[in-house]
């Protein structure tokens, strides 16, 4: 029912003309459609029914995102149910009364602040105590819809130890905060967000100084890999579909190219792949929904997922000829779209890695 009315939905409200009026203006989502997707209850779809949310799952979760996926929706829905999820975990319960009733409502969008051009350093992104208080300063670098957005949840360094992470809460009109655009292959709307002695309540810490990857900060960013996985399994489903109905009707040598063996054989690759990073999406979704510490499994879909689609992506384009990678045709806006979101929250060599390491023991 959910997958049936979300796709009903999204036809009929986000056209691909949406998005490449996105790609080519200023805002992120047109404030109207944005509405349209708070009063079915999407931005709290993790939001407890206590706070204002819809109080579902993380599967009612992966299946909304594959629907948007599949039109290419543009904006912050996945960093506004992530960062909600963060509030909901490590936040007061005062943050959480104040906010997530109008998150869940629309009002207020939240993203994620992870990168940084020093990553790994510590030193470039910084928060300090100030009084009863934090001071923050640095950068983040490809924030995404930090412009339409009115909170950013940020990782940062608690110490030298590689699990020393934590997650602060910033309001983008706090003083000294500032945005730069920054150009995306994907058409992504992406910023660096510049922190100059930006000053904060202490309440925004979601956790305390002190704590570390384990207060929080690792169940996060599993939930935005998870979330990100199903937005690309459903716009490799959707491309897939064009390809194959393309090559049913596209002639040569007087016949269909789906006649041809080679042909066949790419959609069937294309048909295994996909089929694949959908199963092992879906795992990964019910095992972090049940054991949010699912790390392995969690890889294990972002490893596949990741390589898995953009194949799909990539063959469908070829399979349109020159035509699928003119700006003109709508399938290299799918290659563009999955290409940015698989270089998000740690590549295919990364979650690679963490697979071997939980293989290896």
């Amino acid at each position: 029912m959910i997958r049936a009315s979300a796709r009903e939905f999204l036809a009929r409200e986000c056209p691909l003309k949406i998005v490449r009026q996105v790609e080519t203006g200023r805002d992120s989502l047109p404030a109207a459609l944005w509405k349209k997707l708070a009063n079915l209850g999407w931005p709290g779809l993790l939001i407890p029914e206590e706070y204002g949310g819809s109080g579902g799952t993380v599967l009612d979760m992966v299946v909304v995102l594959e629907e948007a996926g599949r039109v290419l929706l543009p904006g912050p829905l996945i960093q506004t149910v992530v960062g909600a999820v963060a509030i909901l975990w490590s936040g007061s319960e005062d943050l959480k009364r104040r906010l997530l009733p109008k998150i869940a409502g629309g009002e207020s969008i939240v993203t994620l602040a992870v990168m940084e051009t020093e990553a790994g350093g510590g030193a470039y992104f910084r928060v300090v105590r100030d009084g009863n208080g934090l001071r923050v300063t640095g950068s983040k670098i490809f924030v995404p819809d930090a412009a339409a957005a009115q909170y950013i949840v940020c990782t940062f360094k608690t110490g030298d130890g590689p699990d020393d992470v934590n997650l602060l809460l910033v309001e983008t009109g706090a003083p000294g905060l500032t945005l730069r655009p920054l150009k995306a292959i994907s058409g992504a709307r992406l910023y660096e967000v510049a922190f100059n002695d930006v000053r904060v309540p202490a309440e925004s810490m979601l956790g305390k100084l002190e704590d570390s990857w384990g207060s929080g900060v690792g169940r996060v960013l599993r939930y935005a890999v998870v979330a990100e996985c199903a937005w690309m399994v459903g716009a490799a489903g959707r491309v897939f579909e064009m390809a194959v109905e393309y090559v049913k009707t596209r002639s040569q040598y007087g016949r269909p190219i789906a006649a041809f063996q080679s042909v066949q054989h790419q959609c069937a690759d294309m048909a295994v792949d996909l089929r694949a990073a959908e199963y092992v999406t879906h795992y990964a979704g019910w095992k972090l929904g049940k054991y949010p510490d699912s790390s392995w499994e969690v890889s294990v879909a972002r490893a596949w997922v990741n390589d898995a689609c953009l194949r799909v992506a990539s063959r469908a384009c070829y399979l349109h000829g020159a035509l699928g990678y003119s700006e003109e045709h709508d399938a290299q806006l799918y290659l563009r779209r999955i290409a940015g979101v698989a270089s998000a929250f740690g590549g295919t060599r990364h979650h690679l890695e963490m697979v071997a390491r939980g293989l290896l023991g």
